[in-house]
This record gives C-alpha cells, structure tokens and sequence, in this order.
C-alpha cells in the first residue's frame, strides 16, 4: 500500500504549468463535444484522441504541429481514397495496399523522432477509415465518411489551436517569465531557509537548464518584447540558473543570517521586475558582511545580481541544448523498428478480425488502441495497456453514476 501512496504522491505532485495544461486539455475536450453534438459532426472518439495528441505546451509548438498534422492527414486521407476508389471491388487488395500504407505509418512515427507524432495521426485515420467499408455497400456514402473524417480530425486541431490561444499563460513568453520567477521564488527560499530540503540533483539543475534554453528560443520567436531585448533576458536568464546553482550550495549558518536575507529580497525584487522593461535600479548596493561558512556562494550571488542591475551582460554556461536528429541515425539498420512496426501491425490486424467478424460498431475503437498503446518495449506497452484499462473502468464508472444518479434530474 505504501509503495502504491509514494507512487501516486509523486505522480501527481505539483509541476510548473500541469494545472494549466490541464485546464486548457479538459477545456478544449469539453468545447469539442459541444461542438459535434451540436453539429452532428461524426467520429468524435476520433477528435478527442486527436486532442490529446494536438495539445502542446504553449501556443507556437501547438502551431507547428496543426501544421504538419494538417499536411500528413489530408495526403494520407487523399491516399486511402485512391485505393479505395481503385480497389473498390477487390477487398483483399484494398486491406493490403492500406496495410502498406499503416505499416509505413507506423515505421516512420518510430524513426522521425518529434515528427513522428503526426504519423502517428495518419496510422489512426488509415486503420480507422478500414471501417468504413464494413458499415456501407454504397461508394458515396463511404466517400462522404472519408471527408467527414477528415473534417473531424481538422476541427479537432482548429479547436484546440483557438482554446490555447485564448490563455496567456499558453504562450512561450509568459511561461518563461513563469519559469524564471519560480526559481527565483525558489532560490529566496533557500536563501531565507538553507538546509530545509534536499538540492536539486545535478540532472535536476540540467533538466532546467535545456527547458528554459528551448523556452528562450521559443520565446525569442514569438513574444515582440523578448525578441526586441534577446541580450538582456539572455543575461536575466543566465543570472538566474546561475543563482539556482548557487543556493543549492547554502548550508545552515547562523553567521551570515543577514546576508542571506539581504539576498533575499534582492532576489524577490528581481523576481518582481521581471514584467519591467528595464531591471535598472531594481536591486539596491548590496553591502555584505563576508561571515560565515556560505561567504563565497552569498559574494558571488551578490556581483551577479549587481552586475545584472547594472545593464551589465552575464554569460550563460558554456554548452548548447543538444537537437534530437530529425531521423534517427540508424534508421535504415536497426531491425528493432521493422519489428516495432510489424509486431504493432499484427496486434491491429487481429483487432480487425476479431472487429469484422463480431460485426458490432461499438468495438470500431479496438484498432486505434493498438496504436495507442503501442511501445517499444514491452514494459512500457503493458504499463500504458494497464493504464488504459484503468482510465477506462474509472470512466466508465463515472458515466455509469452519472447516469443513474445526474442524468434524471436534467
């Protein structure tokens, strides 16, 4: 029971940005079910997958997935509808040309790395538009449900490109100042209280330091402010990881109590001037007494935060983010992503036997499953299958309470 509680505690721990992205997750679910019930829009389980797997961390890396996935699902659409129309009486043809094009799909979501999400957008629409021939004999209405797919898929990105644009706090520059102001909070913290938790790790203070270089980037971008100063949030970034470096190396000392809380409020005026154009006489002449056993770190946070009052640059640590290829190097030698491929292509295949020969609508989802919970190792395909499984009896659960107990007082 007690691993189960230390599981769940640190899973469901407090992270920069999760409450948000939650709201704008659940939110643009909620305004998409609306929307197609609405309209009358069909394949809605679909969409909600699709938002899922649209949603980002801030608005531009949003855009640029709408983007590609807007590409790839209308060639692959516009793929399946030829063989379609050129396979319409030669069933077996048709499912192996489509299982060609799925395993494709599911090959290059393995080796594109960041790219390969949209693959994985096209691997569920082609295993999904398999369907469409079982429920119609007639060739326009499965037309018709191919480009109804298509519009599902689509509207599902617009929605949720539109929900994120309408929160600030899903845009790259106010989730660098969020970030930079928390580990300033952090480092006044430490400042006031040394000693009362453990420091950040090594990979900790890295996993920072790549975030808020890829942040920046970003940010530089897409927010005019940052992009007009790039040098100066350069500097107010680099002083920032380098005083978080810093205060992990404070230890409890009574002697230089003074110091630190003079640093303190240093550090929690810069934290505040962060919305200023200009950090200018934010921070006072910090006069420190030089006691006590933290003299040097307190010293060094003290020229930093001067020197960043003072408009004067402060460099950032040697060594650049270092970018995931865009296909991975061994691509074409490693059979580990044939077989990823192939192993994901016969577990969907069954599904669809096993979906055909049940002739029951309601299993139409078995086969996406498949691509969702496919992994490379089995592992982790079991700890997503179990995790999915559970999603699954706990909504079901809800929905079923809601029925019995909501649903007739409306």
């Amino acid at each position: 029971m007690f691993p189960l509680a230390h599981f769940l505690r640190q899973e469901l721990r407090d992270a920069p940005g999760r409450a948000s992205y939650t709201l704008r997750l659940t939110l643009s679910c909620a305004v998409l079910i609306a929307l197609f019930m609405t309209l009358q829009i069909p394949f809605l389980a679909v969409a909600l997958i699709v938002v899922f797997y649209v949603s980002q961390p801030n608005v531009l890396m949003i855009k640029l997935v709408s983007v590609v996935f807007f590409v790839t699902v209308t060639v692959a659409l516009g793929g399946v509808l030829l063989i379609i129309k050129w396979t319409y009486d030669y069933p077996l043809i048709r499912l192996a040309a489509s299982v060609a094009l799925f395993f494709c799909a599911i090959y290059l979501m393995r080796v594109l790395g960041k790219l390969g999400l949209a693959f994985f957008v096209v691997a569920l629409a082609v295993i999904y538009a398999q369907t469409f021939p079982s429920m119609t004999s007639q060739s326009e209405i499965l037309v018709r449900l191919l480009l109804w797919l298509w519009v599902a898929i689509n509207t599902a990105i617009l929605v949720t490109l539109l929900v994120n644009a309408c929160f600030q706090q899903a845009f790259p520059g106010n989730q660098f100042k969020a970030r930079l102001a928390g580990m300033l909070h952090e480092v006044a913290r430490r400042l006031t209280a040394p000693g009362d938790e453990a420091p950040p790790t090594f990979g900790e203070t890295a996993a920072q330091f790549n975030q808020l270089q890829s942040l920046f980037a970003q940010a530089s971008r897409a927010t005019p402010e940052i992009a007009a100063e790039p040098q100066a949030w350069r500097s107010r970034l680099a002083a920032t990881l380098r005083c978080y470096q810093l205060a992990a190396l404070l230890r409890a000392d009574e002697a230089d109590s003074e110091d630190r809380q003079q640093l303190s409020q240093a550090v929690l005026k810069l934290k505040s001037a962060l919305s200023e154009e200009q950090f200018d006489g934010a921070i006072p002449p910090l006069a420190l007494s030089g006691r006590g056993i933290n003299r040097a770190v307190l010293q060094e946070m003290a020229t930093l935060l001067q020197q960043l009052a003072q408009g004067e640059p402060v460099a950032l640590p040697q060594g650049e983010v270092e970018k995931a290829p865009l296909l991975a190097p061994d691509a074409w030698r490693n059979p580990a992503y044939l077989h990823f491929a192939l192993k994901t292509l016969l577990a969907t295949l069954i599904c669809y036997v096993f979906y055909t020969a049940a002739d029951w609508q309601g299993l139409h989802t078995i086969m996406l499953s498949c691509v969702i919970v496919a992994q490379p190792g089995l592992g982790a395909t079991m700890q997503k299958t179990w995790l999915r499984i559970g999603g699954a009896l706990l909504a079901t659960l809800l929905a079923l309470l809601l029925i019995v107990f909501v649903q007739p007082w409306t």
